[in-house]
């Protein structure tokens, strides 16, 4: 499709913007409160809990990759990265689960111009 709207750089820019207007996000799908509890801005990581106390981090890179495959693509199912070749290739790990729905969660809060489809499908508009 096209290339992403923002480079590595400026997406961690959004991410910190994010970060200053608010730590809480919710889910696509099952509404699941995340809190974004702190950045690495040595590892470019953002740090975040679930309801149940259980924290995890996002690192850049998975998520820039991921922001990547969408713009490639034109869309992400959340089914998508389930496939163990996909997930491999995309984020470099054979097994996809935690923070895969909080990163897809944040998307559409770090580039307007990705909305969500019923289901917690993301695309990117026009």
């Amino acid at each position: 499709m096209a290339t992403p709207r923002y480079t590595k750089a400026e997406l961690w820019e959004r991410v910190r913007s994010v970060w200053r207007r608010g730590s809480s996000y919710f889910s696509l799908v099952q509404k699941r409160k995340y809190v974004m509890i702190s950045l690495d801005e040595a590892r470019k990581r953002c740090i975040f809990e679930y309801e149940s106390g259980r924290q995890k981090s996002i690192p850049l890179a998975e998520l820039y990759a991921l922001y990547r495959e969408l713009y490639k693509r034109g869309e992400l199912p959340r089914s998508y990265l389930r496939d163990p070749e996909n997930s491999l290739r995309v984020v470099g790990r054979k097994s996809w689960h935690a923070p895969g729905a909080a990163m897809y969660a944040l998307f559409p809060l770090l580039d307007d111009t990705i909305k969500v489809m019923e289901g917690g499908h993301l695309f990117v508009e026009g």
